[in-house]
């Protein structure tokens, strides 16, 4: 069930947005992070409602939420797609939350090598022919992705190679590149390291950094060696799930929604200290996700929070198939609590 649910995420990931000429309409609202703003005001200000078309720029709803005297800060996310509408994710940072901070960006000159550049470009081009045709699948169980296409997966075969011999200057830009570009590249490069527990250890800063395209990067190949270690305990590769954890609390949509992807595959196992540290650091973050609207964003808060309250996986999945979210949540708090 787990597994089919991830390959589901896996491509609903995938965010476009569409031309804004054809003022398509939106099917969904979710909001997050509203613990002392209610979800009315924030529908005020927004001006927008289910089932019109998207006329008003995300930058001009954040100004009106901004306004409000408890927002601190405030990010409209719009993706697509959900029965071929739109889905606005509205989150907002309010005093005193908690908060999702990223590191520093470094200033070094370290530069991956041009031929590395060309395997990245390969690949990613390669993906967005396959989601067009449909074949976009990939297998993680070596610890890095292998695309079912077979032209990606000849790059990404390259790259097993190439990267025992750049290992150094991987690391080197995944740390200290003040181009982001590079640091992007070097999350995804580094994953297809020979030995996954180095990898581990070098992406866990990663998912700290302050340019999307590397925390996503980071995630996925986090992502791919969880699945490795899984399958391979006596390999002994420890991945340190502390920065997930804290993602989940970020104002940014797509940090919330891999961190809990990733999160998902991590706590199969229900390792108490995640769990542990899930419950103290995320929890009020994990309910309010877990009922967005959207069932393939919402279902990794679900089963995370079902985990957290202790309930047997089949349990879960039967309760997630019978569609009664929220009284089935606050059931599961009231069980934790008492």
């Amino acid at each position: 069930m787990i597994r089919h649910c991830l390959v589901l995420l896996g491509l609903a990931l995938l965010v476009r947005q569409p031309a804004p000429a054809q003022a398509p309409k939106v099917g969904i609202i979710s909001f997050y992070g509203n613990r002392k703003v209610s979800e009315k005001d924030l529908r005020r200000a927004i001006g927008i409602s289910e089932g019109m078309p998207l006329t008003i720029g995300k930058g001009a709803m954040e100004d009106q939420i901004d306004k409000m005297k408890e927002v601190v800060d405030t990010q409209v996310t719009v993706v697509c797609c959900a029965e071929s509408q739109l889905i606005l994710y509205v989150g907002i940072e309010e005093r005193g939350a908690p908060r999702f901070d990223y590191r520093p960006n470094p200033t070094g000159d370290i530069r991956l090598p041009a031929e590395l550049v060309d395997l990245y470009g390969q690949v990613m081009a390669g993906y967005e022919r396959a989601a067009r045709s449909g074949s976009s699948g990939e297998d993680l169980t070596a610890g890095h992705a292998l695309a079912a296409d077979p032209g990606v997966r000849a790059a990404q075969q390259r790259m097993l190679a190439y990267s025992r011999d750049t290992r150094d200057v991987i690391r080197e830009a995944l740390n200290s590149s003040a181009d982001p570009e590079h640091r992007a590249m070097a999350a995804w490069a580094i994953g297809y390291l020979g030995d996954k527990a180095e990898a581990a250890r070098e992406l866990a800063l990663a998912v700290k950094d302050a340019y999307a395209p590397v925390r996503n990067n980071a995630i996925r190949s986090l992502n791919a060696i969880a699945v490795y270690s899984k399958l391979n305990p006596q390999a002994g590769v420890r991945i340190s799930a502390t920065w997930l954890v804290e993602m989940l609390n970020s104002l940014v949509w797509t940090d919330r929604n891999k961190a809990s992807l990733a999160l998902l595959q991590l706590s199969e196992s229900r390792e108490p200290l995640l769990l542990e540290q899930l419950r103290e650091r995320a929890l009020p973050a994990l309910l309010e996700m877990a009922k967005w609207k959207h069932l393939p964003h919402a279902l990794p808060a679900y089963f995370l929070v079902g985990r957290l309250a202790g309930v047997p996986e089949p349990e879960i999945e039967r309760s997630w198939a019978e569609g009664d979210r929220e009284k089935t949540l606050a059931a599961w708090m009231k069980k934790k609590r008492s």
